[in-house]
């Protein structure tokens, strides 16, 4: 989604055809990988494409969805992630624990393995 939001912001529009400015690996993907992604796309109204050719652009709806889910990773996803793999007392990684014990006492509870 960050490069979605950065090729938005950069350029109007991409080619179904052209690999520049595509995250890295994207040249690994197949034709249908390609063509699934980009259904999912248009399908979510997130690129529309451009009549008579083989490019796509951002919608504005695109662009914040795109915003927001950047900013979901970069300010709560990553931090958290952190926190659960960083040091024992992390309250994150203490709530963590209490829900595996939870859910491993419920499991027990109804007589089948967690």
């Amino acid at each position: 989604m960050a490069a979605l939001l950065a090729a938005g912001l950069s350029v109007t529009a991409c080619s179904t055809t052209s690999t520049s400015g595509t995250p890295t690996g994207a040249e690994d993907m197949t034709g249908g990988q390609i063509s699934y992604d980009l259904r999912r796309l248009r399908a979510h109204q997130i690129i529309q494409r451009i009549p008579h050719s083989r490019s796509y652009q951002v919608t504005p709806e695109g662009l914040t969805i795109a915003l927001f889910l950047t900013r979901v990773t970069q300010r709560f996803l990553i931090p958290g992630l952190a926190q659960l793999t960083g040091p024992p007392g992390s309250p994150l990684r203490q709530a963590d624990r209490a829900y595996k014990a939870a859910i491993t006492g419920l499991a027990q509870q109804a007589s089948i393995a967690a």
